[in-house]
């Protein structure tokens, strides 16, 4: 029966330490890339907007020799602010689940207008108005893909909408089942509450040692800092995210496993100054 009883232990502090490593996986992802505020914020702090915007007046620009345009005709045609416009409405269609196409009427209106000037205002061939109108439609496509506008936006929702339900029903289930287990050992150490503390230090020690490993095993077989995803600017994004993510778990990490060995060291310390007094008494019989 006590072998029973002990294996029955060991069985619910493995148990609670996998509920430990899942919450944590599961909160810091829902607070981080799975959350709409949390992208915005790191876009602005890789200056992405800016970054965009040359990619963007950079692809233009392959479009100028074959036109027989001047180059003048591209310049200020989007301006920042509606580049961070048209960004959030795509990540409003990724997170919020809306179907917003984005406006560029305001660019083909800046683009016909700046051509306009260049050729002086001159009434134009069916022919030339054809070949600029095919320009315009170019230049407008060359926008919508470096900002990175697709149509697999409502896809991507529905997978993060599913992520984010499947990762709450998760997570209600690990705190049900860390609290019974939390219970658990408690009641298996009723006696011996010393006991149960050095327990949980096992728990937290070895779910910090788990993701300490994690990290550095990421840190050693992926080189996150040369990460390349769809353009340079998106990558510095994902790199700022994905770096901040491990940095979060690995101290989170650090201090599960410096507490799991300050529970352990004082349960154990409670537990040896009680077996010591215990033989003082018997010898004193």
């Amino acid at each position: 029966m006590k072998i029973f009883l002990n294996l029955l232990k060991y069985i619910v502090i493995i148990l609670l330490t996998f509920c430990i490593i899942g919450l944590l996986i599961i909160n810091v992802a829902s607070s981080t890339i799975l959350k709409k505020q949390y992208v915005l914020n790191k876009l602005e702090e890789t200056n992405y907007y800016e970054e965009i915007q040359k990619l963007i007046q950079s692809g233009f620009e392959n479009y100028i020799g074959p036109s027989g345009l001047d180059e003048s005709v591209i310049v200020d045609i989007v301006s920042l602010e509606k580049i961070k416009e048209d960004t959030n409405t795509i990540l409003s269609n990724i997170y919020d689940g809306t179907n917003t196409e984005l406006n560029t009427e305001t660019l083909r209106t800046n683009l016909r207008n700046n051509i306009d000037e260049y050729l002086n205002h001159r009434k134009l061939t069916t022919s030339e108005n054809e070949s600029i109108e095919k320009f315009i439609d170019m230049i407008e496509e060359e926008y919508i893909v470096n900002i990175l506008h697709t149509n697999y936006e409502g896809d991507i929702y529905k997978v993060i909408n599913s992520v984010n339900s499947i990762a709450e029903n998760i997570n209600l289930v690990l705190i049900l089942v860390a609290v019974a287990s939390v219970l658990i050992i408690i009641i298996f150490n009723v006696k011996q509450l010393a006991q149960a503390l050095a327990n949980f230090g096992v728990v937290f020690t070895a779910s910090g040692l788990f993701y300490i490993v994690i990290k550095i095993y990421i840190a050693m077989k992926i080189n996150v800092q040369n990460l390349s995803v769809l353009s340079p600017a998106f990558s510095q994004v994902m790199i700022r995210v994905i770096s901040n993510v491990l940095n979060s778990i690995l101290i989170y990490s650090v201090i599960l496993f410096v507490l799991g060995i300050i529970c352990i060291f004082i349960g154990n310390s409670i537990i040896t100054k009680q077996e010591m007094k215990k033989k003082s008494k018997k010898k004193e019989y």
